[in-house]
């Protein structure tokens, strides 16, 4: 937990951009609106590992589509019956359903693909109010400390630093170096750790 306090810290103080704290939530929220866990799920977590995504804001994500999950089931049971049976796509949830792996992300329930749709919208608004709410936050906090003579002693205080360094980790970077920072979109070692799965289990 600590770890991810660190995690999102950094985040906050730019570390990760608008897109992936927006992507983060909807894969969370996704994931989170499965009834249990199946190939979906497998897909998100994959999904996850391979693009450079935030653990913190995906698992916030994972707690708002299960918390709607358990409580709408009523109302996903009613879009997922719509989805499948009153908007023409029965032949191609019949065709998925007897697909290899497809199968196994339980699109015959009603809840799971009525689902979809819902976390995938949550997500969306709730990503996008936190990625509004940290870049207010991160320019906030540049203006300030561009302004305020103030908190810059404060910042070169040692027992100031040895606190923040302790509650935060060593950060490297300033914000405003931060904030101009390129993310990447895939992650290495979420590529490297997938081609390893896929090599072990071609070579059983």
């Amino acid at each position: 937990m600590f770890t991810l306090f660190r995690k999102f810290v950094k985040m906050v103080r730019g570390g990760a951009s608008s897109w992936q704290i927006i992507l983060s939530c909807v894969l969370g929220a996704t994931l989170g609106m499965s009834p249990s866990f199946n190939a979906l799920v497998l897909s998100g977590i994959i999904l996850f590992a391979i693009l450079n995504l935030s653990l913190p804001l995906m698992l916030i994500g994972v707690l708002i589509g299960k918390a709607i999950c358990l409580t709408a089931a009523p109302v996903t049971f009613e879009i997922g019956y719509v989805i499948i049976h009153q908007i023409g796509l029965e032949g191609l949830f019949a065709q998925a359903y007897q697909t290899p792996f497809i199968a196994l992300m339980d699109l015959d329930i009603y809840c799971m693909v009525g689902g979809i749709p819902v976390g995938i919208l949550i997500g969306g608004v709730a990503g996008y109010i936190i990625a509004r709410a940290i870049k207010l936050l991160r320019l906030g906090t540049l203006m300030a400390g561009e302004k305020s003579s103030r908190v810059q002693k404060l910042s070169g205080n040692i027992f100031i630093r040895i606190i923040m360094r302790l509650l935060f980790g060593k950060q490297k970077k300033t914000i405003a170096e931060m904030l101009g920072m390129k993310h990447p979109i895939l992650r290495k070692s979420g590529l490297i750790f997938c081609a390893v799965l896929v090599g072990l289990f071609l070579g059983f």
